[in-house]
């Protein structure tokens, strides 16, 4: 209990989530710590607990059985694990990695429950969070379904791309992460950055993909939807 409270203290976040939460379910929360690449839930577990991120960022995906992933979301802190499934028991849709260190709080689903049932500010965040996540989804389905894999490749790298050197940016990012998150297979993430790098629009180097020329990217997204 004395942990939860120095957390509470210390994270805003988590002190607006819980600060009308009676003590009887304060009393029964427990922190959690996972360590990075640590998996906090796997897909078609039974979830029996609500987490609630204090610290650092999860990721959400879902693994077919041929062994191909597809990446749902990024969560951090303020997020939920557990939300979907929780109201009617429903084994876990996704799988969900620690990718830096993570620290949670976690509460029996019974007593999260309850807890919903009685505390209308904490409603208010929970069901605001869902809408969150249901909105992210859909447009990122939206995207994946309608738009070629160019379009959407050269989005990702305008989106995730840091300054590097002069006129130059970076995007530090495996291949391997962007096939799971466009859910496209490897070779085909190959072909177009190999295209970008042919046309001079990026550079391929072993600590990420370098971005020579925004104006040139932004000009290959647009054209890819009339290829």
């Amino acid at each position: 209990m004395e942990n939860l409270i120095k957390l509470i203290e210390e994270y805003d976040h988590l002190y607006e989530m819980v600060k009308e939460c009676p003590y009887r379910f304060l009393k029964k929360m427990s922190v959690y710590h996972f360590k990075q690449e640590e998996m906090v839930i796997h897909q078609g577990d039974a979830i029996h607990r609500f987490y609630i991120i204090v610290e650092g960022t999860a990721k959400i995906y879902v693994m077919s059985e041929n062994g191909r992933t597809y990446s749902q979301a990024i969560y951090q802190k303020g997020d939920f694990i557990g939300e979907i499934e929780i109201f009617d028991q429903y084994l876990s849709v996704s799988n969900v990695k620690a990718l830096t260190d993570l620290t949670l709080i976690g509460i029996d689903g019974n007593d999260f429950l309850e807890w919903m049932r009685i505390d209308n500010h904490m409603s208010y965040y929970f069901n605001r969070s869902l809408a969150k996540y249901l909105y992210n989804l859909a447009m990122k389905s939206g995207v994946d379904s309608l738009y070629p894999l160019k379009y959407r490749l050269c989005d990702y790298i305008l989106k995730e791309m840091v300054p590097y050197q002069r006129n130059q940016y970076i995007v530090r990012i495996s291949k391997n992460q962007m096939s799971e998150h466009l859910a496209v297979t490897l070779r085909s993430i190959n072909r177009v950055l190999k295209e970008l790098a042919g046309k001079k629009i990026i550079k391929l180097r072993d600590n990420g993909i370098i971005v020579s020329n925004i104006q040139l990217l932004n000009d290959e997204k647009a054209k890819s939807m009339l290829e």
